[in-house]
């Protein structure tokens, strides 16, 4: 049974959320780092050519990126709460992978504890 108090509690996870921003982390960690203190245009501009130099040395297409993002961005995911939720896994696989925490094996166990999938019992 789906618990009212948990859909609660990860609706106010997901409001909370939603004022920060990745990018404004990012930018203030880019800043420490590469010492680029400025204009936030200028700053972008700079991180955006390190991401470019970082996939052209890892053999990653850039372009590719770039142009899933701005398609994601185009669907105007931001304000979705089903790409909130996405946002929000990726950003806890991170997580545990940086911790070295299983997350496949957090999930197998949810499910072994809960197999709903969409409000249907894969049990019945």
């Amino acid at each position: 049974m789906i618990s009212p108090h948990s859909i609660h509690s990860a609706e106010v996870v997901l409001e909370a959320l939603a004022g920060t921003s990745r990018a404004e982390l990012a930018i203030e960690t880019y800043e420490r780092t590469a010492g680029m203190v400025g204009n936030t245009g200028i700053q972008i501009w700079h991180l955006i050519l390190s991401l470019m130099d970082l996939c052209e040395t890892q053999g990653s297409h850039f372009d590719v990126l770039l142009q899933q993002a701005q398609i994601a961005f185009a669907k105007d995911v931001a304000g979705k709460p089903d790409a909130q939720v996405q946002f929000l896994l990726f950003d806890l696989m991170t997580l545990c992978k940086s911790r070295d925490i299983d997350f496949a094996e957090i999930i197998a166990n949810l499910r072994a504890e809960r197999p709903i999938i969409n409000g249907d019992d894969t049990d019945a």
